[in-house]
């Protein structure tokens, strides 16, 4: 409680102090206080925070110093002791959200606010650097060194698209990587970029004024380089901002009306045009229009949205809240975090100081003593307040979501220094005691532009807080008591079993059930993954209504079926089963290896993939079929691909091989390594996305489930990759969708962990199946592979399989892991005539005692006692009235 107060305390006192700044009011003359007062609340900031993350004092010390000496150093620096008080704002505006952004992504991932810190010092030092140099700019260079600069900024922009460093991350390659640092040389490229358009367009005003728009276009073709790579690398959010700050320098340039209305027009056009025509933008606005889908779920603007809500006036607690059911939640939706955990109060002081942040910009780059260095600070501030105004009207779904990271709060070392790059070069370029130019000279209207841009940027971040305002006190998980937003749903399985009762206490029950069949990790795993508020799912709907009644949510899993998954596996391993009519994850278990852990992030079903050996062969099977590729192949005992050295044997070292069903039967190596030769990596790797793809839970990421790893160019990785091995990675989820998808030829709905919820008179409400149309497979594809998986059990290869009460399909598989030893899997599906329920069951080798498993031996039980209480389970129970 101390430990909240504090952190508002210390929020309130910095944006309250700015603000002062701001106006032109010093609260302290004495250097004394003003040390203190600067120093205070980064400071109290940190130690409350870490506090509340249970830190003890020596570990928070070194972090609370280093809070409070960076602000007193910013006061200490040169151009800020030469620029009136609206310098002092801007370094201390930037210190205070550098630190909210430090402790804020050590709540979201242990360890890194520590590395965000190394980063904030590093920031510390090239804004030293860029305001020592700014402060000696004076004069107006030549533009053929704003072209230099530009040039230098674009072959940052192109470094992500150079092979062996480049990389793609969240579908963009903006990023580069260089042993073990990771970066975004992007976010450092556009401040030189800009600089140099800057000077260029300063050499081309005249001209432009004068109705020549061809020097002006000249200068502005860097931003061209910078967006043809945007757009290829899919990275279109700094686009918009750079695109931004180049029209704002044009602009301030002050070209013809006539002119100026067609550079508005075509900017509006163009991003209109892609955001129609761009299908990942398209979607994008759509989440903005419709935050919920039609069958109930949040899209991550929805998500979002919540998370305001949720926080109510003054907040959950810092580390009270449930972040991570927003994706992106330490970059682009950093502000929903701060808001559910810190409430209005502080991301109103949040938004304050982003607002004193940008005005100040523009006050401080009025007093440039040159036209050149005054145009390239206005464009460093246009990038700036475009960038947090649009990531902060993105989360709260004013404008699309384009993947921009919030300045100096989201999680990201590259972003931290360019940004602290950038303000340095404008306190720097306006460190000078001068008075901007007045009358009618091309330096007082530039001035008098610049003077109108930072009036409507303190305008707009007003409109910002009061959108914000409003989002938090009607929604109606805001209600005005605290406690309330605090409580969530009872979760209950899908037979009735409760596992977590409606408390604001977000701990299992402990009951023998939470104790046995459902380990706490899992109970916490479901718990996060179900979203856990019932009443989300009429919150859009009763915006007005502006009440929340949590009514129980019940998981898909069933406690009988997880019970006989627990009894039949007595050594390391773990199951997935999914009910293919309604997608219903309806078991999800895992027992762990000695000296490893479980948890959310690693619940090993879900999320630690490994090789699936001959499982995989189903895939493999669908690139050929689904490609018109031949499945027949020669019966042979050693096969070596074209080109290839390593030679490929099967497992019982004889002859395999003929037609697909019997190869996959018999699962012979020398055949599916064939057919994989024959299939292609690209093939086998677009197969793979079709059929082990899904939305993930609480997410619109439609992410790939099976990984099947580099260098498929080289025939001998290609050969055992199609066998499931080499760089081929999965987890028993993913199997398990790939065993739906084969049997149900599809149209599979994707799996959920929530069944639905109960109504107020004890009814349970079915959640709609999400149908998964992204491949619907068609009967020559799949009729010789479920042939091949049903001879796999009544020709003998499956263990026990073959001895159920109902037909099963299924595919064993022993996969070679780092260590030389096999883990066992096992994939299935049944009935056969009529699919209903798919399993993925894998079993970890005993390192220890030297044993290996196998899937006919090892998993195969597992998957008849799933298989065996999924068809005995009563499907007309109602878990919201079960005792």
């Amino acid at each position: 409680m101390i430990a909240s107060l504090l952190a508002f305390v210390s929020l309130a006192v910095a944006s309250v102090h700015v603000l002062l700044l701001m106006s032109g009011r010093n609260p302290v003359r004495s250097q004394i206080r003003r040390d203190v007062l600067v120093a205070a609340p980064p400071a109290v900031l940190v130690l409350a925070s870490t506090a509340q993350l249970n830190w003890s004092i020596l570990q928070a010390l070194p972090y609370v110093v280093g809070a409070s000496l960076g602000a007193v150093l910013l006061l200490r620096l040169a151009p800020v002791r030469s620029t009136p008080a609206s310098g002092v704002a801007l370094a201390q505006s930037a210190w205070m959200l550098t630190c909210l952004g430090a402790v804020t992504a050590e709540r979201l991932y242990r360890g890194a606010g520590q590395g965000q810190a190394v980063w904030a010092v590093l920031g510390l030092m090239v804004f030293a650097l860029a305001s020592w140099f700014g402060a000696r700019w004076r004069s107006t260079p030549p533009a053929q060194l704003g072209a230099i600069v530009a040039a230098v900024g674009c072959v940052g922009i192109v470094l992500p698209l150079v092979p062996g460093i480049g990389v793609d991350i969240n579908g963009a390659r903006g990023w580069v990587q260089i042993g073990p640092l990771l970066g975004q040389p992007g976010e450092i490229a556009r401040v030189f970029i800009v600089v140099g358009i800057g000077l260029m367009l300063c050499a081309a005003g005249p001209a432009l004024r004068f109705g020549r728009i061809a020097p002006a276009c000249l200068a502005c073709s860097p931003f061209l380089v910078a967006a043809a790579i945007g757009a290829y690398t899919a990275d279109f959010g700094p686009v918009l901002v750079l695109g931004a700050a180049v029209g704002a320098m044009v602009l301030l340039c002050r070209p013809r009306p006539r002119h100026a209305l067609v550079l508005v027009a075509a900017a509006g056009g163009v991003t209109f045009a892609l955001m129609m025509g761009v299908s990942r933008l398209r979607a994008r606005v759509e989440q903005m229009l419709h935050p919920a889908t039609p069958a109930g779920d949040l899209h991550n603007t929805g998500a979002a949205l919540r998370a305001f809500a949720n926080g109510g006036l003054f907040g959950r607690g810092f580390g009270d809240g449930d972040p991570h059911a927003i994706a992106n939640v330490e970059n682009d939706f950093v502000l929903a975090a701060v808001a559910e955990e810190r409430g209005l109060v502080g991301i109103v002081a949040v938004l304050i100081l982003f607002g004193v942040l940008t005005t100040a910009c523009w006050t401080v780059a009025l007093r440039a003593t040159s036209e050149g260095p005054r145009l390239s600070a206005a464009g460093l501030v246009s990038m700036l307040t475009v960038q947090a105004l649009y990531v902060a009207s993105a989360t709260l779904t004013v404008v699309p979501v384009t993947g921009m990271v919030v300045p100096f709060l989201s999680h990201g070392g590259s972003a931290l220094v360019g940004m602290w790059i950038s303000i340095g070069l404008v306190l720097g370029i306006g460190s000078h005691p001068v008075v901007p130019p007045t009358g009618g000279t091309s330096g007082a209207k530039l001035a008098h532009r610049m003077t109108s841009a930072s009036r409507i940027s303190a305008a707009a971040w007003a409109v910002v807080a009061v959108i914000a305002t409003v989002v938090v006190t009607t929604q109606p998980v805001a209600a005005s008591s605290t406690s309330q937003t605090r409580w969530k749903s009872a979760l209950v399985t899908r037979d009735g079993t409760t596992l977590i009762s409606a408390t604001n206490e977000r701990q299992p029950d402990r009951s023998p059930v939470a104790q046995t069949a459902f380990a706490p990790d899992l109970v916490n795993f479901v718990d996060n993954a179900t979203g856990q508020q019932s009443c989300t799912k009429s919150w859009l709907q009763s915006f007005v209504a502006g009440q929340c009644i949590p009514q129980p949510v019940v998981t898909s899993l069933r406690d009988s079926v997880q019970g006989a998954v627990e009894a039949s596996m007595t050594v390391p391993g773990d199951a997935v089963g999914l009910d293919l009519h309604s997608g219903e994850v309806i078991a999800l278990y895992e027992r762990p290896r000695p000296n490893t852990s479980g948890g959310i992030a690693t619940l090993s079903p879900v999320e630690r993939p490994s090789a699936p050996g001959s499982t995989f062969k189903t895939v493999t099977a669908a690139a050929a079929l689904s490609h018109g590729i031949d499945g027949s192949t020669p019966q042979r005992e050693i096969y070596t691909p074209p080109g290839g050295v390593g030679d490929v044997v099967n497992a019982w070292r004889g002859p395999g091989g003929g037609s697909l069903p019997t190869a996959l039967a018999e699962s012979s190596n020398t055949a599916f390594a064939e057919i994989a030769i024959r299939a292609g990596g690209p093939v086998l790797t677009e197969t793979a996305e079709m059929l082990s793809s899904w939305y993930r839970w609480g997410t619109d990421d439609h992410g790939l489930g099976i990984d099947v790893g580099p260098n498929l160019d080289d025939p001998d990785v290609l050969a055992r990759s199609g066998f499931g091995q080499e760089g081929v990675r999965a987890t028993p989820l993913a199997m398990a969708v790939v065993a739906g998808k084969i049997a149900s030829g599809g149209t599979s709905p994707n799996p959920t962990l929530e069944a639905g919820t109960c109504s107020r008179s004890g009814q349970f409400v079915a959640k709609t199946p999400l149908a998964d149309d992204s491949w619907t497979i068609g009967d020559h594809v799949t009729d010789p592979i479920r042939e091949g998986m049903t001879r796999a059990v009544t020709e003998g290869h499956s263990g026990v399989l073959d001895a159920m009460s109902f037909s099963v399909a299924a595919k064993t598989g022993t996969a070679e892991d780092p260590e030389g030893f096999y883990d066992g899997w096992v994939i299935a599906y049944a009935p056969v005539e009529t699919p209903r329920f798919s399993v993925a069951v894998r079993i970890w080798a005993d390192h220890e005692s030297l044993t290996s498993r196998t899937g006919a031996m090892d998993a195969a039980p597992v998957a008849a006692a799933l298989l065996n209480a999924a068809m005995n389970t009563a499907e007309t129970s109602n878990p919201c009235t079960s005792e």
